[in-house]
C-alpha cells in the first residue's frame, strides 16, 4: 500500500484499551459507551447533539507534558452566527470551524487571534449520475461552464478560501511532486463561458432546460454559493429548487444513506465537501472517485462508475513508484475531466480562532483533526 506510511499518523492508528473496547463492543465511541485511549486527557461526559467533557489524565504517560488545562468542554453549535457570538462573547475559547464569511467580525474582536491554515479541503458541487437529467454528460459539461468559479472566489468565498480547479483538492496534497500537480491544473483550466454551455445543452437531451433541486447544509458559504449558482443557471433555463437540510439528514444524503423507490441516491445536485485524512492526492481522488465508494454509506457523492478510474486507482494505491503513481492518478483526473461528475468550488481555509487569554495550539495543514490540547498555556 503506497499509502500506509501515512496510516500510523491518522486517527486510523490511535492506541485504545482493548479491555475496554471489548468491555463496550456494542456502543464503543457513543454517548453511552464512551471510549478509553492514552491521551492526556479522558473521556468523563457526553450529551449527544450538545457537548463531550474530558478531563486531565492523572496517569498520562508523560506527565511532564500531561497539559495546562484541568477540563476541555467540546460544545455542539451547528448555526455560525451562535458560534460566532460566542466566540466574540468569550463563551468559548476555540473553533477551527470557522464561518469564512464571518471572518471581519472575528478579526474586529479585540479578545481572538485567527490563524488560517492551508486545509486539504474541497466544497463540491456533485451531480447524480444515476438520475435523469444529470446521467446526461452534455448537462454536466453545461452547468460546469455556466458556472464562473473566479466569481465564486472574488464575490463570495474572499479571504475564506481559495478558487476552485479541475482538482478536487488545492496544493495541500502536492506534496509528492508539486511541479507535476501544477502543471496539470494549469494545462486543465475549468473555463467560465456562458456559449458553450449553451451549445452542451443543445446538445442534450434537455435543450430547453428543466427543473431540478439541490440540497445544501446548513453552512452559510454553501448557501451562498448555492444562490449563485441557482441564478447563474437560469440563462440556461434551468430552474433550481434550493433546499437547505440540517447537517444529519445532509450528511445521509452525501454518503448515500437515502434511496429513491429505484433503490438510487434520492437527490439531483448536492453542495457537499470533503477533507484528506493523509497528505497525498489520492486522499481526494480515491475517497471522489472509486466505484467501491458509489453504494451505500460511500463518499462517491456523484456516484461515478468508471471501470478504467477503478483500475487505475488500483494501481496507483499500490505502486511505490512515485512517477507512476502521479502518472495514473493524472489519468483517473484526465476521465473525470472529461465526465464532470463534480464540479470543484472553492478549497476553503481553515481559520483556527483563539482566545487571547491562552496560546501554544498547533494546526498542521495536512491534519486539522489533531490538536494537542496538552500544549496549550496561559497567554503571558
Amino acid at each position: 500500500s503506497a499509502t500506509w506510511k501515512y496510516t500510523m499518523a491518522t486517527t486510523a492508528a490511535h492506541v485504545i484499551s482493548k479491555a475496554y473496547y471489548e468491555e463496550h463492543e456494542a456502543d464503543f465511541g457513543t454517548s453511552t459507551g464512551g471510549l478509553m485511549g492514552t491521551g492526556p486527557y479522558v473521556y468523563d461526559s457526553w450529551i449527544s447533539g450538545q457537548e463531550i467533557v474530558l478531563s486531565k489524565n492523572d496517569n498520562y504517560w508523560n506527565p511532564d507534558n500531561a497539559g495546562y488545562l484541568e477540563t476541555i468542554v467540546y460544545k455542539i453549535i451547528q448555526d455560525d452566527t451562535t458560534r460566532v457570538n460566542a466566540l466574540t462573547n468569550g463563551d468559548v475559547d476555540f473553533t477551527c470551524n470557522t464561518p469564512t464569511d464571518m471572518l471581519d467580525t472575528l478579526n474586529a474582536a479585540d479578545n481572538l487571534s485567527i490563524t488560517d491554515v492551508n486545509a486539504p479541503g474541497v466544497t463540491f458541487l456533485a451531480f447524480n449520475t444515476q438520475r435523469a437529467p444529470f446521467d446526461d454528460v452534455n448537462v454536466r459539461r453545461a452547468i460546469t461552464a455556466a458556472i464562473d468559479l473566479k466569481s465564486i472566489a472574488d464575490n463570495i468565498v474572499k479571504d475564506g478560501g481559495r478558487e476552485g480547479t479541475c482538482m478536487p483538492n488545492s496544493d495541500a496534497l502536492f506534496v509528492s511532486d508539486p511541479d507535476f500537480w501544477n502543471s496539470y491544473v494549469a494545462d486543465n483550466p475549468v473555463v467560465y463561458d456562458l456559449d458553450a454551455a449553451k451549445d452542451y445543452l443543445a446538445q442534450s437531451a434537455y435543450p430547453d432546460g428543466f427543473d431540478c433541486v439541490l440540497y445544501t447544509s446548513e453552512n452559510s458559504m454553501r448557501y451562498a454559493i448555492s444562490l449563485y449558482i441557482q441564478d447563474a443557471l437560469k440563462e440556461l433555463g434551468i430552474n433550481v429548487d434550493i433546499q437547505k437540510l440540517g447537517e444529519d439528514e445532509h450528511t445521509a444524503y452525501q454518503f448515500g444513506e437515502i434511496f429513491d423507490e429505484d433503490g438510487n441516491r434520492d437527490y439531483d445536485m448536492i453542495m457537499a465537501g470533503w477533507e484528506a485524512d493523509y497528505p497525498d492526492v489520492s486522499s481526494n481522488i480515491e475517497v471522489l472517485f472509486a466505484g467501491y465508494n458509489a453504494g451505500e454509506g460511500g463518499s462517491n457523492t456523484a456516484v461515478f462508475v468508471n471501470d478504467e478510474v477503478d483500475a487505475l486507482l488500483e494501481d496507483g494505491s499500490k505502486s511505490m513508484d512515485e512517477a507512476q503513481r502521479n502518472n495514473d492518478y493524472a489519468q483517473v483526473m484526465d476521465i473525470a475531466n472529461e465526465n464532470v461528475p463534480y464540479v470543484f468550488l472553492m478549497y476553503p481555509l481553515r481559520a483556527c480562532v483563539m482566545s487571547k487569554d491562552y496560546t501554544g495550539l498547533r494546526m498542521n495543514s495536512s491534519w486539522n483533526w489533531n490538536m494537542f490540547f496538552n500544549e496549550i498555556t496561559p497567554a503571558q
